[in-house]
């Protein structure tokens, strides 16, 4: 009887304990289900945009009313990064505005938001943002890259250069810096400089198309030139990555070399592509050059079968 009543009293002992310890002592450790916000950030990485944006929404339906500003900014900065992702720019500028009213120090979301801008073709909005990410933070090379990149687009070279300067400053294995240096120094016809650039960018990112882009540029501006260096560079390019920027290079190289048929048929895919997948700011500034090329092309293909 003593030994059957100890062992009463010891099963009784381990539920006690194991209760008071919770279910996990009786079963070992359960995994962790992850958030809503963890799994729309693995959606993002993986790509499925539409996946992360259905899963940042749960996570705002569940937050409270009384729930902090700064962790419903976040999940709106992250969502509005998914509707960029989407090019959905209306849903994306919404989401970012609410997310810095909520935590106005929020850099993220004035990173993201200039980068919709920029693909929106405001481009003095976008510098806004840059500015006020860099403000916020300064200490972080993409936000100058991209400071520089819009100083590009809108022809301050000067500036843009001091721009990328610091990015490099801060670090100096930034291929993107380095090669939107490049295109600064090309603005300024500082071509041996601009060589200089686009050959680090590639040295330090062998697989950076717009790199080999940029020393195909470079080489056509050369005018003694056969256009041979130039489409050497073009073809990497667009091998590498077959966007319109880089198509419409090669076209450029092909009607260097005097190749005509090829240069129409590269830039009316170009001017396809971009009519395609161009973002709205890039159709407004390069629909009519592109345009304007493929005449060209055209014309002199057309005058010399006569």
């Amino acid at each position: 009887m003593g030994g059957r009543r100890f062992c009463r009293l010891l099963l009784i002992s381990v539920v006690f304990f194991s209760l008071a310890l919770g279910p996990l002592a009786l079963f070992g450790e359960e995994e962790e289900i992850p958030s809503y916000v963890e799994l729309g950030d693995a959606a993002f990485d993986r790509g499925n945009f539409d996946e992360a944006v259905d899963l940042y929404t749960k996570r705002l339906d569940e937050i409270s009313s009384r729930a902090g500003n700064g962790g419903k900014a976040i999940v709106l900065s992250k969502r509005g990064k998914s509707y960029l992702s989407l090019m959905r720019y209306g849903e994306a500028v919404s989401d970012l505005d609410r997310a810095i009213s909520l935590a106005p120090g929020l850099v993220d979301a004035y990173y993201f938001r200039a980068l919709a801008h920029l693909d929106m073709g405001r481009y003095t909005d976008a510098e806004r943002d840059a500015e006020s990410a860099v403000k916020i933070d300064p200490n972080v090379c993409e936000y100058y890259t991209l400071l520089g990149k819009l100083k590009n687009i809108e022809g301050d070279y000067k500036g843009a250069l001091g721009d990328f300067d610091r990015a490099i400053g801060l670090d100096s294995k930034s291929a993107a810096a380095y090669c939107g240096r490049g295109f600064a120094f090309f603005g300024l016809v500082q071509y041996d400089f601009a060589r200089r650039d686009f050959r680090r960018a590639v040295k330090l990112a062998p697989d950076f198309a717009g790199a080999y882009r940029g020393m195909a540029v470079v080489s056509l501006s050369d005018e003694a030139g056969d256009g041979r260096t130039a489409l050497s560079y073009a073809e990497r390019a667009v091998r590498l990555e077959r966007s319109h920027h880089n198509l419409n290079t090669l076209a450029a190289a092909y009607y260097r070399a005097g190749n005509l048929d090829s240069a129409v048929k590269v830039q009316g895919e170009a001017v396809k592509l971009l009519n395609d997948n161009g973002t709205p700011g890039e159709k407004i500034r390069l629909e009519t050059p592109y345009g304007e090329r493929l005449k060209l092309y055209e014309g002199e293909s057309a005058g010399g079968q006569e």
